[in-house]
């Protein structure tokens, strides 16, 4: 699904939980999934910040992290990856509001943990891709027929990826408001204690969380 990811950003958020106790049957570990999940997406970061000690200002600029991380994955998912360091910061800002939006909708279920700290998390993907995704097709052959005519060719590089990549915002912005859901996806996570009493999740099971809350598959 995911062509980029926000894996490097989050994984400070991972290894904070301290406790004394170890095992899921003394540490929330339902909740701890729940609580990250939901500062991660939703910018909730009061329940998290409980758990972690870490301050909220602290989670909120990871969340803008993550943000940041999700406008890479749509500038890789347009192929023009090679080309992110052009894309301007006003059009970011405005991918930046957008997916702010998205991740409101983002849909996840925790369910209970075992006494080993397994945790499955029901996710409906987000389907805002596949709503637009023939509007953007449309949109990114008719982009590329009017370069090859030489209707941009007065634009420098940042202009013209920044243009690009603005149309994109534009046409998926129209979608937000239509938000539904793809197929659920079970992923089942462990939440476990290092021999320092530390809380965590393995990044790949992070990852296998994270590349379904939005669907970026046609």
């Amino acid at each position: 699904m995911k062509l980029y990811k926000k894996i490097c950003v989050i994984l400070s958020m991972f290894v904070v939980l301290t406790f004394t106790l170890t095992g899921c049957t003394h540490f929330d570990c339902s909740g701890y999934i729940q609580a990250m999940l939901d500062s991660i997406y939703k910018g909730d970061h009061a329940a998290y910040a409980r758990l972690t000690k870490l301050s909220e200002d602290r989670l909120a600029e990871n969340y803008e992290e993550g943000i940041n991380a999700e406008i890479e994955t749509l500038i890789s998912y347009m192929n023009i990856a090679e080309n992110s360091s052009f894309v301007n910061e006003n059009v970011r800002g405005n991918a930046r509001d957008m997916f702010k939006r998205i991740y409101k909708h983002a849909s996840y279920s925790v369910g209970e943990a075992d006494k080993k700290g397994n945790v499955t998390v029901a996710i409906q993907p987000i389907n805002i891709f596949q709503l637009a995704g023939s509007e953007l097709m449309t949109y990114n052959n008719d982009f590329y027929t009017r370069n090859d005519k030489g209707e941009f060719a007065s634009m420098d590089d940042e202009a013209f990826y920044s243009a690009y990549i603005q149309g994109v915002i534009d046409i998926l912005n129209k979608y937000v408001d239509q938000i539904g859901y793809n197929e659920t996806q079970n992923v089942t996570v462990r939440v476990k204690a290092n021999s320092q009493n530390v809380y965590s999740i393995k990044d790949t099971e992070f990852l296998e969380l994270d590349k379904y809350i939005i669907d970026y598959e046609q």
